[in-house]
């Protein structure tokens, strides 16, 4: 954990994964590889992980908290498709905004599915049901969401190109923090 800790927030995926259940694959002075077994989700993190995994069999999903290394492990495991993420770290403690962000019903998990490919109906449908996507309205028609995954981080973001001129691509990020923090849950739990 000393290794993922010189860089808490970047390296915060492994460090919840191991606090909830992941397990610790190797380690060495640089690089640190954990597996999700349920998932058979491979998460890697320091400067060349690669080495620690090259008896690994191929997961089913992969995230790299570095993007040194990331197209030798792509290449390495023969993944053609890749998605570059940003981890944030959200310090306010409210945030102020006039537009209602609300959890969606099972009504609305057609328009997720229809606009976000990542998820199986069965995820979509569970996503909604622990109340984890969250959706914007426009005359009472969803137009857009956001969604978090299972450890909370923000994720399965959809706007629109219509809506970008009202800057409603800014807007579900900071009424998921609101959310969040009426709720007395952080994305990113307090360094200890």
């Amino acid at each position: 954990m000393e290794l993922l800790s010189r860089d808490y927030y970047l390296n915060y995926p492994l460090i919840y994964a191991l606090t909830h259940g992941a397990r610790l694959l190797a380690a060495d002075e640089n690089s640190v590889a954990v597996l999700k077994p349920q998932y058979n989700f491979l998460l890697l993190a320091g400067d060349n992980p690669l080495t620690l995994i090259k008896n690994q069999p191929k997961p089913d999903l992969l995230e790299i908290c570095s993007s040194r290394s990331a197209d030798a492990i792509a290449a390495y495991y023969g993944f053609a498709e890749s998605l570059e993420c940003h981890q944030l770290y959200y310090p306010h403690q409210s945030v102020l905004s006039d537009l209602p962000l609300e959890p969606l019903s099972a009504d609305d998990i057609a328009f997720v599915l229809e606009n976000y490919d990542r998820l199986e109906p069965d995820e979509a449908a569970q996503a909604i049901r622990e109340e984890r996507i969250f959706g914007l309205r426009d005359k009472g028609s969803l137009f857009a969401f956001i969604g978090l995954h299972e450890d909370l981080s923000m994720g399965m973001l959809f706007i629109p190109v219509s809506y970008t001129h009202l800057r409603a691509h800014e807007t579900p990020e900071h009424l998921v923090c609101r959310l969040l923090l009426e709720k007395k849950k952080r994305t990113i739990p307090t360094k200890k």
